[in-house]
């Protein structure tokens, strides 16, 4: 049975929207979020202006999309393969670093989350986007391990949004770094030992 003419409209507004955010994504990961002009990422998508401004209001809405698709794909990444460790604890802390990681290791998730996207969305909003998109889950994890007794008790919103406060600013110091893979050994060695204060008991190895 041939698809109807709104399953094929639905499709096209679908294909439209992707070959946007993913063209936008190569741009922006490439020359950056102030180098990428409009034009050229419609022409590369072979989209026509108004096509794009159907889909997003300016450059700027187009890249939140890019930066919130990138956190969320680094999100299941993160987690591939199984982290091992002795406890949940010891697992979270290698969780943190395998973020760290990113700001050396990965130069797309580096420009457009890292250095771009504070700078284009702001610092409130880029950061209501790693919270929103990027810790799935933390708080719980935070819960049981505070019910498991490995950590200290305390308040878990708040001690999962300083510690994810802790960890990305870690991160931007990576990513800004002249050396970024000498930055990121130091880096480790601090946040290890920072979330390890937390611990009501040392990690059992």
């Amino acid at each position: 049975m041939p698809a109807s003419n709104d399953s094929l409209n639905t499709r096209h507004v679908a294909e439209t929207r992707a070959a946007l955010v993913r063209v936008g994504r190569e741009m922006f990961s490439t020359v950056g979020y102030h180098a990428a002009s409009s034009d050229e990422i419609v022409t590369r998508a072979r989209v026509s202006k108004g096509a794009m401004y159907h889909h997003f209001k300016s450059k700027r809405e187009l890249f939140e999309a890019v930066v919130i698709e990138v956190l969320s794909e680094y999100g299941t990444r993160l987690s591939k393969p199984r982290i091992k460790g002795a406890d949940d604890w010891v697992r979270l802390i290698k969780l943190a670093l395998r973020y760290l990681k990113a700001a050396s290791a990965d130069d797309a998730f580096r420009q457009v989350v890292l250095i771009d996207g504070p700078v284009v969305l702001g610092w409130v909003r880029w950061r209501k986007i790693q919270w929103e998109v990027g810790p799935v889950g933390f708080e719980a994890a935070l819960e049981n391990c505070m019910a498991r007794g490995l950590i200290e008790p305390a308040p878990s919103k708040a001690l999962a949004h300083t510690i994810i406060a802790a960890v990305s600013e870690s991160v931007m110091f990576v990513a800004y770094a002249n050396d970024r893979e000498v930055a990121r050994k130091e880096m480790e060695g601090v946040v290890t030992t920072l979330m390890n204060g937390f611990r009501i008991r040392p990690p059992q190895n």
